[in-house]
């Protein structure tokens, strides 16, 4: 078995699992007994030494170091939930500081026999998982976890800590009462010889370590409170570096109104301009000269050309738009609701992501915003010409991306927009 701490609790992965028949009550005491059994013809360095009760279930297992377990729980039964068949791979690492593969399932509220496995290598896990789908068939979820960090991060919330399911220890070596007369005999020649000098050290060294120890204790949740405190240090702010909407909208609306419709004989066809980017996309038509294309194109086909423009335009900073003045989500709807309203547009694809979550040295850290994406499509072209459209999109936190131009499907425009994230998050 393996030891690992999730939650400052003691769990113990790597038991051998057994359904308990119908009708048949199975307790320490009986276990107890099969495995003195097992150890008559296995011998006591093969036998199991540990054992855990569930509801129809019981497993063994070797710790080899009984007292260490003590205090711990299987790990598999914190992950029963009920009515859930699940199956998982994770990388974890032991109380010793070593790292492996637990590879888990769970059907119908039972832990497979062949589950609860530990596995040193990942060939060796997923070896275990194509076992248990070909013995169990597909489950309702499953999950795979490739990093220590991240395993923590999906087991801390799900893990279900029960005392009464506490490891017992199903016998004793033969050296225990031998080695405790011997190391109680040195205890008392020692505490004979220098009781006072030695009190005095241990009360000594006691005191350091309670004081390092509380210090420990109150850096880790300083830093914890601060990082949660600060979240917005820990993720990327990607509208403060965006070039402002308005200086944008005006920018790509000029360059796209100065393109013409014809170019040696080729018809504009879509256009897109990004302020770093402008692509025109030309289509044949009868007649178009193959050898003068329209400038900066390049043929992808003999039915269409595409010009490519790079461009470099200077635009005023947004540094001072800090995550403070992020509006939240209902009012970004209502302003771009109202807004296409009055222009007579159309707003698709307009919805939010979660807020971004990252696990930092252990502590969760939720960005204090969401990420949304917006579009606004059959803008009329004469407000392509009017600076008001860009300063009404002007919101703190709204980033725009692109706009376009079709033959077909008049403007569009596009982008991204944070909002302050919902408290209720």
């Amino acid at each position: 078995m393996r030891l690992v701490e999730i939650n400052k609790r003691l769990y113990a992965a790597g038991l051998k699992w057994y359904q308990i028949p119908p009708q048949k009550k199975v307790t320490l005491a009986t276990l107890r007994a099969s495995i003195r059994k097992e150890a008559e013809s296995m011998g006591d360095n093969e036998a199991s030494d540990m054992a855990a009760l569930r509801p129809r279930q019981y497993g063994f297992g070797m710790a080899g170091t009984v007292d260490a377990y003590k205090k711990a729980v299987p790990l598999a039964g914190g992950v029963v939930r009920p009515g859930v068949n699940f199956l998982g791979v994770f990388r974890l690492r032991d109380t010793q500081g070593e790292s492996f593969w637990w590879v888990i399932a769970v059907r119908q509220g039972l832990i497979s026999s062949l589950a609860d496995c530990i596995c040193s290598t990942r060939e060796e896990a997923d070896k275990a998982v194509l076992e248990l789908r070909d013995l169990l068939g597909e489950f309702d979820e499953q999950q795979d976890c490739e990093t220590p960090e991240a395993s923590l991060a999906w087991l801390e919330p799900v893990v279900r800590y029960h005392a009464k399911a506490r490891l017992h220890a199903l016998r004793v070596p033969p050296s225990y009462w031998r080695n405790r007369v011997l190391a109680a005999c040195g205890i008392a020649l020692v505490i004979a010889g220098a009781f006072a000098g030695n009190a005095y050290l241990q009360h000594r060294e006691e005191q350091r370590r309670l004081t390092s120890l509380t210090l420990s204790r109150r850096q880790e949740q300083q830093r914890r409170e601060y990082m949660q405190a600060h979240p917005e240090q820990h993720f990327a702010q990607p509208w403060r570096t965006s070039p402002p909407v308005t200086e944008l909208a005006a920018y790509c609306g000029e360059k796209l109104l100065e393109l013409p419709t014809a170019a040696s004989g080729w018809k504009l066809e879509r256009a897109t301009c990004s302020g770093s980017m402008l692509t025109v996309e030309w289509q044949f038509q009868p007649g178009a000269d193959f050898m003068r294309l329209p400038p900066y194109a390049s043929l992808e086909s003999t039915r269409k050309a595409v010009s490519h423009i790079w461009q470099q335009p200077a635009f005023s900073p947004r540094e001072a738009e800090t995550h403070d003045a992020l509006p939240s989500q209902t009012e970004i709807r209502s302003h771009l609701y109202q807004l296409t309203q009055n222009m007579g547009a159309l707003l698709n694809n307009f919805q939010f992501d979660k807020p971004e979550q990252k696990v930092i040295e252990k502590i969760a850290v939720l960005a204090p915003w969401q990420k949304g994406k917006w579009e606004l499509k059959s803008i009329p072209a004469a407000l392509l010409l009017d600076e008001s459209l860009g300063r009404a999109l002007s919101l703190p936190g709204l980033i725009l991306r692109e706009i376009v131009f079709s033959s077909s499907e008049g403007w569009t425009m596009r982008g991204d927009v944070y909002a302050a994230a919902d408290a209720k998050l």
